[in-house]
């Protein structure tokens, strides 16, 4: 609620805040004249035009402890080590602006704050003068006189680090953009990159700096000449020898929605990282964020090219977007650009990209990304999914989950309603609110009351935060439980060969166990073994008889699903050739379906008999028999895809103790929350194998069916006939009971040829054998 002040020029005026819970305010000044004295011009606001307001903000946050861990989040620049509420890490130190002594105080500084620093190795070293860049040109080797030099000064900087000093903040950046200028297309430059990244690895060892690990960033955006470096520089000499590959992002012009370009983008490049064979390679985004024009100006621009900017809030919006989807897709931390604006030009679009203005004034920017930190910075991604135009992406820590919504390319006052349905994990029931913990808005400012109304959540284009309680608290793990990238194999298959061949669809992904997990033993439920999370691109072929199987594996190896992807459904899904598709396979944890569970279970099997396990001990978790795995299919304006042209098959991999006729692939009907079989006729295509078909995507598993077989399909499957495509499918038993006949067939005609030997010799007579040609079978 807006509530005026009129303040005379030269008096001071005390108030108070009408609100003092967490959240970010704004004081607005303008001038205002009821009567304006004779004479008197117009007032105009600090850096503002005649009647633009002076928005100056105010951030109430919560007390956190220290941080003594990298964080998954910091900002690129002007970072304020006093201030106790930004995250761990920052990037401010470069040698051409610090002598190795400066340059060690710095570290030593932000230590004792429990801050950690990225240094960057670029331009000219402030000591000695001595060239990053090749001398003279990358048009000819490094010479052996460079060589020396940065030996040399590469050791008096990296001395800092010796006997693993800093630990994890041991993070070095070789070159500054060197993509985006004109060295990057001269004929030597990969291969003197690649010298110098070995002289900087010589240096680390020589001073037993070890921990040392060395970034390469490279400029990613709409541009096609960016994505070209990116990959450019992944399929060079140089490129094995860095440990983590850094993403500037700055999708200029017009800067959508993170949702609409990060899957895709990200896709790309992962699958460019697999044809390097380092599909687990890091990825940190060195750079991101947008910048700010608001109030909006006409001539803001950058680099003399104009641009819209956005608004504050927008701005704040963007940001928590990008954080939320870049953790979603496996990306290991995201550093912003500014901390603070660096100078006052309101026309220039480089300079207003910090949380913070000019004069210190924290922007919504500022609370929304320490908010989002705060709360994911210790969290497991989930998964996500879509209902209504409302994107949500749940995370779980061991006590909470926590769901960030918001509505997709939306105005700023268009809001759009969910069920409680649509919230997959911590509600102990559809109709209560009691697992609900907290709900606010992304600078953790409560929500209004008119956000959860009617078991309705009202959404908008801004993020919203909803934490829930879990009904059963996970165990402490003895070892750190943060996602460590990995791998999942995807392969492609031609219906009419039996070969396979490697394809480039994947993406670094994460894995949902422990780092200190091991393999599963033989006895352990498959259903509380996480798989690890797949997210692919999907690109259309020429061929419509080829088939793309994406294997879902444990961090062991062990595959336990398969989904088979018919290349029609990727061709007439897409709305053009170069249209990809993203295809995400998460998985859904035993302990998360708890509210499924209760919902689902307690109405369907108290119909069922003792065969089916319906005693009052039994779990509902004994009626998922496989993993259970949320498919989504969304386009690259992440426009999801839920009906399919063509049907695609499920295989899951289950203990063989659990093969029974009374299994289908089912899914999770997300209007009812109740599990329902999609494929009653289950083939069996390995010892302990099954494939389903289904023509949508939700959430899948293998689960009892709570209306056992039916009869007419049932006889079908026996005897193998099937009218409808898929290709026929053959129950189990279909199986086993022509290989018993056949043994008891055997067995009998062995009994009557040993009895006839038998009597043959009692008789005296000669034993005839038949001629083989006209035996009989």
């Amino acid at each position: 609620m807006v509530q005026p002040i009129y303040i005379l020029p030269g008096v001071n005026v005390s108030f108070s805040s009408p609100d003092d819970r967490v959240g970010y305010y704004e004081l607005s000044c303008f001038s205002s004249f009821r009567s304006r004295p004779a004479g008197m011009d117009d007032l105009i606001m600090p850096h503002r035009e005649i009647g633009e307001a002076w928005n100056v903000g105010f951030a109430i946050m919560k007390t956190e402890q220290r941080q003594t861990t990298m964080t998954k989040m910091g900002f690129f620049n002007l970072v304020d080590i006093s201030d106790p509420h930004v995250p761990s890490l920052g990037k401010q130190l470069s040698w051409d602006y610090y002598t190795p002594s400066q340059w060690s105080g710095q570290i030593d500084a932000l230590s004792d704050k429990d801050k950690y620093i990225l240094g960057q190795i670029a331009h000219t070293s402030k000591h000695t003068g001595v060239p990053w860049e090749s001398d003279p040109s990358d048009d000819v080797a490094l010479s052996s006189q460079q060589r020396e030099g940065l030996l040399e000064e590469l050791q008096v900087y990296f001395i800092n680090y010796a006997a693993g000093r800093y630990g994890e903040a041991a993070y070095i950046s070789l070159g500054d953009s060197e993509d985006m200028k004109e060295v990057y297309t001269q004929s030597k430059y990969f291969t003197n990159l690649r010298d110098k990244v070995d002289l900087a690895r010589e240096c680390a060892y020589h001073v037993q700096a070890s921990n040392l690990k060395f970034i390469y960033s490279t400029n990613v955006g709409y541009q096609p000449y960016t994505w070209d470096n990116t990959r450019t520089f992944i399929n060079s000499v140089a490129f094995s020898g860095f440990d983590i590959l850094g993403l500037i992002v700055y999708p200029w012009p017009d800067f959508p929605s993170p949702e609409s370009f990060l899957p895709s983008l990200l896709a790309e490049v992962s699958s460019w990282l697999l044809g390097e064979g380092k599909p687990t390679m890091p990825i940190w985004i060195t750079e991101a964020g947008i910048p700010v024009n608001d109030p909006p100006l006409p001539d803001f621009a950058d680099a003399g090219n104009k641009i819209q900017g956005a608004s504050r809030y927008g701005a704040a919006s963007y940001c928590v977007k990008f954080f939320v989807v870049s953790l979603s897709l496996g990306v290991e931390r995201v550093l912003f650009k500014e901390y603070r604006n660096p100078v006052l030009d309101r026309l220039e679009a480089q300079m207003n990209f910090g949380t913070r203005d000019y004069d210190g004034y924290p922007l919504p920017s500022y609370p929304a990304l320490i908010n989002a930190h705060r709360l994911l910075d210790s969290a497991e991604y989930l998964y996500s999914s879509s209902l209504s135009d409302v994107i949500r992406f749940t995370f779980a820590t061991p006590r909470t989950y926590i769901h960030i919504m918001w509505l997709e390319s939306a105005p700023y006052d268009r809001t759009s309603s969910v069920p409680f349905s649509f919230m997959q994990e911590g509600l102990r029931t559809l109709s209560s609110m009691d697992n609900i913990v907290s709900c606010t808005d992304m600078t953790a400012h409560p929500c209004s009351i008119d956000t959860i109304r009617d078991k309705l959540i009202y959404v908008g284009e801004t993020p919203l935060i909803l934490i829930t309680q879990k009904d059963e608290i996970d165990p402490p793990s003895s070892s750190s439980t943060i996602a460590t990238p990995t791998t999942s194999t995807i392969t492609s298959m031609t219906s009419s060969s039996t070969s396979s061949s490697s394809v480039a669809f994947t993406s670094s992904t994460s894995s949902l166990l422990s780092t200190s997990s091991t393999s599963p033993s033989p006895s352990s439920p498959l259903v509380d073994i996480p798989p690890i999370s797949v997210v692919a691109s999907l690109i259309p072929s020429p061929s419509s008889s080829s088939v793309m199987n994406i294997i879902v594996t444990q961090s062991s190896g062990e595959a336990l699903a398969t989904i088979s992807i018919p290349i029609s459904v990727v061709n007439q899904t897409s709305s053009s050739s170069t249209t990809n598709l993203t295809i995400s396979i998460h998985p859904v944890l035993s302990s998360s379906l708890d509210s499924y569970g209760r919902a689902t279970w307690s109405s369907l099997l108290p119909s069922l008999s003792s065969t089916t396990s319906s005693s009052s001990s039994s779990s509902w978790k004994d009626k998922i028999v496989s993993s259970v795995l949320n498919i989504t299919l969304v386009s690259r304006a992440y426009v999801p895809v839920t009906a399919l042209a063509s049907p695609i098959a499920i295989i899951f991999t289950i203990d063989e103790n659990q093969l029974t006729p009374e299994l289908c692939l089912g899914y999770i009907n997300e209007t009812t929350r109740l599990w329902e079989c999609e494929d009653r006729l289950l083939v069996l295509v390995g010892p302990r194998s099954v494939r389903g078909y289904t023509t949508h995507l939700t959430s899948f598993a293998i689960i009892v069916d709570p209306q056992h077989v039916d009869s007419a399909k049932q006889q079908k499957a026996l005897t193998g006939a099937n009218e409808v495509d898929p290709p026929p499918k053959m129950n189990i038993y279909a199986i086993i009971f022509p290989v018993i006949g056949a043994i008891m067939l055997g067995v009998g005609l062995a009994a009557y040829m040993q009895h006839r030997k038998r009597k043959a010799r009692s008789q005296g007579a000669p034993i005839h054998l038949k001629d083989k040609s006209t035996t009989a079978s």
